[in-house]
């Protein structure tokens, strides 16, 4: 939320994609990690994971002193000249430069409309229809984002590589987590360069295919008649390696990009909440339920997470505006207006300088 309301519209799709990069850097080290104690043989092999992992919250708390509050809240507060300065700095400009007095106007005009309304509440929430479309876009979104089955594959992939015959499971989990890390950089090129919803949709068609040829194969070559479980799994490692690019590039990213630019600012706060919410109960629902589902049907669980993306693509041409290159404000002006989604276009890109 704070990338969102901070970012210049020209970069806010990559900074926020930078949110999952981060993600993969520390999946990436984890399996690192995970790899390093796996032969510790006493309570050090979880100790040391969890000591390691301690040290990035103090790292946070340390670097956000150094930030500024976003122009919105600034705004909210009554501080014009400080939301200037702010708004300027992220520009790498002068307060008074023309774009900068721009954006300002139109953020006071929006911060004048949310505080000449009621406090948002359940009860208005219901009043609203197009900020519950909002919340259910958002809420969508983040279950898809999980239902393309990427924990699926980093929760339990020391599990699921570890009868295919392909060597150490705990070195494949580091491939796998290396892919997704490297792949991300191109989520941020396509965050930045591309129609946010046609990556979604682009990308959904692309994982889908690669989960069907990780299930089928699991399926029939593996469970059924497994009498060279050796190559076929180098297969699965190719095919699972195929989706994970898929997600690092589209899904990744964007689901986060997607959800901080859906909600006006009155509901950001309440939207991204319930949205990210929804991302961490189906996060726990896929890590809780997998190993009791796949104990019935093995692979074929891939089929379940390519048919949850597949419909994911259908539902992005349907419901999810595009938001490449507009101020937060003339996202929620399309949205008010009901201009449906498959007629929404991207912005123009800016190419005023700001020096």
């Amino acid at each position: 939320m704070y990338e969102g309301e901070i970012a210049p519209k020209e970069a806010r799709g990559t900074i926020i994609a930078m949110y999952q990069l981060f993600i993969t850097l520390g999946i990436l080290l984890a399996s690192i990690v995970n790899l390093g104690t796996k032969h510790i043989p006493n309570s050090g092999s979880w100790r040391i994971t969890i000591g390691i992992g301690m040290l990035w919250p103090i790292v946070l708390a340390v670097g956000i002193q150094f930030l500024d509050e976003s122009p919105r809240w600034v705004l909210r507060q009554g501080y014009s000249e400080r939301a200037s300065r702010t708004l300027a700095k992220m520009h790498n400009t002068h307060p008074l430069h023309f774009y900068i007095q721009a954006e300002i106007h139109d953020i006071e005009q929006s911060v004048r409309t949310e505080l000449a309304l009621e406090k948002p509440s359940m009860i208005s929430l219901f009043k609203e229809p197009t900020i519950l479309r909002r919340f259910f876009i958002g809420m969508v979104v983040q279950a898809l984002q999980q239902l393309t089955g990427i924990n699926y594959f980093f929760y339990y992939g020391t599990i699921l590589f570890s009868d295919l015959d392909v060597g150490d499971s705990f070195v494949t989990a580091v491939i796998l987590g290396a892919v997704n890390l490297f792949a991300t950089f191109g989520g941020l090129w396509i965050a930045a360069r591309f129609s946010h919803r046609m990556a979604l949709i682009f990308g959904a068609l692309w994982i889908g295919v690669w989960l069907l040829f990780y299930a089928f194969f699991g399926w029939f070559s593996i469970m059924k008649s497994p009498s060279n479980p050796s190559a076929v799994g180098k297969s699965m490692i190719f095919y699972t390696c195929m989706a994970i690019v898929g997600f690092a590039t589209t899904w990744g990213p964007l689901a986060w990009v997607v959800c901080a630019e859906i909600f006006s600012p009155r509901w950001k706060s309440a939207g991204m909440g319930v949205a990210t919410a929804t991302n961490w109960t189906f996060n726990f629902l896929i890590a809780f339920f997998t190993t009791k589902i796949t104990s019935a049907i093995g692979y074929g669980l891939g089929w379940v997470f390519a048919g949850a993306i597949l419909v994911g693509a259908v539902f992005t041409y349907f419901f999810v505006p595009e938001t490449a290159y507009k101020s937060l404000e003339a996202i929620d002006k399309e949205i008010l207006n009901g201009i449906k989604p498959w007629y929404s276009k991207k912005g123009r890109r800016e190419h005023d300088s700001t020096s």
